[in-house]
């Protein structure tokens, strides 16, 4: 538990949105959940599968940031505080945010290596498939890399003191939690730290490539005049698609807006303003609105929502349930029928 010193109170504005964002994620997973997992059409089950650990991903990194971290970006300082339930152990849980992160990216490129398979195995692979496999591998020994050198930075995210004392000479005075354990800074004096951010923005660089590969790859097997499927199923194909690229497009706005400008926020004093002060929640909700995108922009998916909650089909299954006749009229209308 922190001390009385090290707690701090976000403010109003952002706390009210913080609990309204609870109860959008609640309805948004639960509706993503149940229609994936009760009301998905068949011919996409395993697809299905894919987005379910990709929602899961984004599930975890929200819950992670939002109750666990607890983060909040003091502005101008650009210092990382946190008030969550384990706040005293912030430079592990930032390191456990870096993994997540990793493991939401791989989910997308997953989901779109999927999109590229089922798209080409009725039509002949181009030098993208290669790339996309290539790119895919890169990325995950650059994260095997960035997984090692984040361990590494355990000491430049715990052992501040020095680094805060010359942030507070530079910039001005610190507020009284800011000096405790639950806040700390990019250390880019450190030449490890630095040696992290390359490995992050390369893992980043290559993350965007083994998806883009992929998606092209897709596209133009889809557009390919030989391609041995239906004008329907090629339909269907592109909306999956297009669906993914929505939502994931959401996914890198949400995430890699509020992390540019906490970066730039290290190197150039940004004047505080209201909107920074929403930098971590929109970054903690990159999870719910990427999946509502999906929900909204997916065909099927959202077919089978409206299909499950249209006031006329539960009108009609009442009025189904009302005009059911009994066996002896059943038997009756049978007989006249018969000898109509």
């Amino acid at each position: 538990m922190l001390n009385s010193t090290c707690q701090f109170s976000i403010p109003s504005h952002v706390a009210i949105t913080h609990y309204f964002s609870y109860f959008l994620s609640f309805i948004v997973y639960t509706l993503a959940f149940w229609t994936l997992l009760f009301k998905c059409p068949s011919h996409i089950r395993k697809y299905r599968d894919y987005l379910v650990v990709h929602i899961i991903s984004g599930v975890i990194l929200e819950i992670h940031m939002g109750n666990v971290v607890g983060a909040f970006l003091h502005i101008p300082w650009a210092c990382i505080c946190c008030n969550g339930l384990l706040a005293q152990y912030c430079p592990i849980l930032f390191q456990f945010f870096i993994y997540f992160l990793v493991f939401t990216g791989y989910s997308a490129i997953a989901l779109f290596g999927y999109r590229m398979n089922a798209a080409t195995q009725h039509a002949s692979h181009s030098k993208l498939y290669r790339m996309a496999i290539l790119f895919k591998y890169a990325f995950i020994v650059s994260s095997a890399v960035l997984f090692v050198v984040t361990v590494l930075i355990y000491p430049d995210l715990k052992y501040q003191r020095e680094y805060k004392v010359k942030k507070e000479q530079e910039i001005g005075t610190f507020l009284a939690h800011m000096w405790c354990d639950n806040c700390y800074f990019m250390n880019f004096d450190s030449m490890l730290f630095a040696l992290f951010y390359c490995c992050s923005y390369t893992t980043v660089v290559l993350g965007f490539f083994a998806g883009f590969t992929p998606a092209a790859e897709t596209v133009r097997a889809l557009n390919s005049p030989n391609l041995r499927l239906s004008a329907r199923t090629v339909a269907i194909q592109k909306n999956l698609l297009w669906s993914l690229l929505v939502a994931v497009v959401v996914h890198l706005v949400f995430i890699f807006v509020p992390l540019f400008i906490f970066f730039f926020a290290n190197l150039i004093v940004i004047p505080h303003s209201d909107p920074i002060d929403f930098l971590g929640f929109i970054l903690q909700e990159h999870g719910v609105m990427s999946t509502s995108t999906m929900l909204v922009t997916n065909n099927l998916l959202r077919r089978s929502i409206i299909s499950t909650f249209s006031a006329s089909r539960c009108f009609k299954k009442c009025q189904g349930a009302r005009n059911t006749p009994s066996a002896h009229e059943a038997s009756t209308m049978a007989v006249s029928t018969v000898f109509r």
